[in-house]
């Protein structure tokens, strides 16, 4: 079981996570009012945190919390993972409005509580990934109109009973669908189909949270010169697909290989989805200056 370090960082500084305490009147408590950011570092540095730290800006000017300053949340980054000894590790940056004075009441908040954890890296659920992963349908709707959409906050709900869903049916995570019916991305991740050698993935406007490693991958497609276009994902085009796979910080670029009891074409990891996996991992290494990075088996 994956568990937070013995070290966090909150409000500041360096501190015992036993000893880490947040008001009972803090907006994250009582509302869900918050954001956050999940990111992975490699060898000491996190990726793509530039694109993680301007992403974190955007959802909090979108619901008018205001966010430390980048240089300072660099910083608390590198002092987490130091004071637990992590090299390679997910983190999360969690902020919320703060302590409310007067109820339901925002503008009677004081500082923001900012809180950044650090989880080791299980390396081998990375390896497993690789192999290919097994999803069911979710029976919880992404709601495209829904005001908060592409905002990562922490009215995590809907994910969290989603994610439940895959546990109980013994698979690794659920795709979920909009209000149309429409495959849009899966609890934590985004989703990619590849169907007569072009790759499709959900445009942004069906609901979807933009996700870094999605917003990547679409960029290493682009200049492999791999056909690649934003199209609604009808359920039925899931049983047609050559190739399913999902994307995100933790899971990276994951092979689907089987959808509730149905295997994806043959069953393996596509050709596709691995050379996007081993071209992931070739960005990973040039930005954060990782020794090395894992690269997909060959069929």
């Amino acid at each position: 079981m994956t568990v937070i370090e013995p070290y966090v960082h909150w409000n500041g500084r360096v501190t015992p996570t036993e000893e880490a305490r947040v008001s009972v009147l803090d907006t994250g408590y009582l509302y869900g009012d918050g954001i956050y950011e999940t990111m992975r570092a490699y060898g000491g540095s996190a990726f793509a945190l530039d694109r993680h730290l301007a992403r974190l800006r955007r959802s909090g000017d979108a619901i008018g919390l205001r966010t430390l300053n980048e240089g300072d949340l660099r910083v608390r980054v590198t002092e987490v993972m130091e004071a637990n000894g992590l090299a390679d590790a997910v983190l999360r940056i969690t902020l919320t409005r703060g302590q409310l004075e007067k109820r339901l009441d925002l503008s009677t908040c004081g500082e923001p509580s900012v809180l950044i954890t650090a989880y080791p890296i299980d390396s081998a659920a990375d390896t497993a990934r690789r192999q290919g992963i097994r999803v069911v349908h979710s029976r919880f709707l992404r709601l495209t109109e829904f005001s908060l959409a592409g905002i990562k906050t922490t009215n995590y709900q809907v994910s969290l009973f989603a994610r439940n869903e895959a546990r109980e049916a013994g698979a690794d995570e659920v795709l979920l669908a909009n209000e149309t019916g429409d495959i849009v991305e899966g609890a934590a991740s985004n989703v990619f189909l590849v169907t007569e050698g072009e790759l499709l993935t959900p445009p942004l406007g069906t609901g979807i949270l933009g996700g870094i490693t999605r917003e990547t991958v679409l960029e290493i497609a682009e200049r492999e010169g791999i056909p690649t276009r934003e199209k609604t994902l009808p359920k039925d085009l899931l049983a047609r697909a050559d190739e399913l796979f999902l994307t995100g910080t933790t899971v990276q670029v994951a092979p689907v290989v089987c959808v509730g009891d149905s295997p994806v074409a043959d069953g393996r990891p596509g050709s596709i989805t691995r050379s996007l996996h081993d071209l992931y991992m070739d960005a990973v290494h040039a930005d954060t200056g990782a020794a090395s990075a894992a690269r997909s088996a060959s069929s």
